[in-house]
């Protein structure tokens, strides 16, 4: 069984559900500290040709889990619609965007950041881009391990025999520890939008997926992995 770990990320770019698409099971890891300036709470759209900012205002304090941070009550929901709709309600496929993504970062139900993030990438992943796979969460954290070891383990602990991860965690997984594991370490290319010579496509992956899925609707992950 393929496996992936990810801490959950804002409406997330296109290498987020490229990992998605390749695996069985796809496990959050929101026990893991939360981390400020990155994409745990926000992410960019294109409005007028220009990267912004969509960025939850979940305050500076690092001394909590992901799965600890609670949504604020403020008027940041409405904003980021607004945004969204801005940006995209003119694009082929804006009628997913609204379908799928909206009602969820609208719902004020959802109360944490680990929710919402779920929430989004499980809607993204099954209803645009219809994938089969599973989804679960880690409900405790392995204290006792280095990053490599705490990996293999969590993958041995869910059955799985495969690791797929994106190609920044060479530097800190160690194969060996996978393969003490009885597990196959895999390292995925995100696709030809890497290629200096395909900006449009490597500009469009640095964004959220929200972008991919407005202009290119379903097959957004094709289109810009450049399948």
């Amino acid at each position: 069984m393929r496996i992936a770990i990810l801490q959950s990320n804002y409406i997330p770019w296109y290498g987020y559900f490229k990992i998605i698409s390749e695996v069985d099971l796809f496990v959050f890891f929101d026990t893991a500290q939360y981390t400020k300036n990155d994409w745990r709470n926000r992410n960019r759209i294109l409005v007028n040709e220009s990267p912004v900012w969509l960025t939850i205002p979940v305050g500076d304090n690092i001394n909590r889990r992901i799965l600890e941070v609670e949504l604020p009550s403020n008027s940041w929901r409405e904003k980021h619609i607004r945004s969204i709709t801005y940006a995209y309600s003119k694009a082929p496929y804006f009628h997913l965007v609204e379908s799928f993504i909206l009602p969820i970062i609208s719902d004020r139900t959802i109360t944490s950041l680990s929710e919402l993030n779920q929430n989004l990438i499980t809607s993204i992943s099954r209803d645009i881009f219809k994938l089969q796979n599973r989804f679960d969460s880690l409900t405790e954290d392995l204290l006792d391990y280095n990053p490599s070891k705490k990996i293999a383990r969590i993958v041995q602990s869910f059955g799985g025999t495969t690791y797929i991860s994106g190609p920044s965690a060479s530097s800190y997984l160690d194969n060996r520890d996978f393969l003490d594991a009885n597990i196959l370490l895999k390292f995925i290319n995100y696709g030809d939008f890497e290629s200096k010579s395909n900006t449009t496509n490597r500009d469009q992956a640095m964004l959220s997926i929200v972008h991919g899925i407005a202009w290119h609707g379903q097959d957004a992950l094709n289109v810009i992995g450049g399948s």
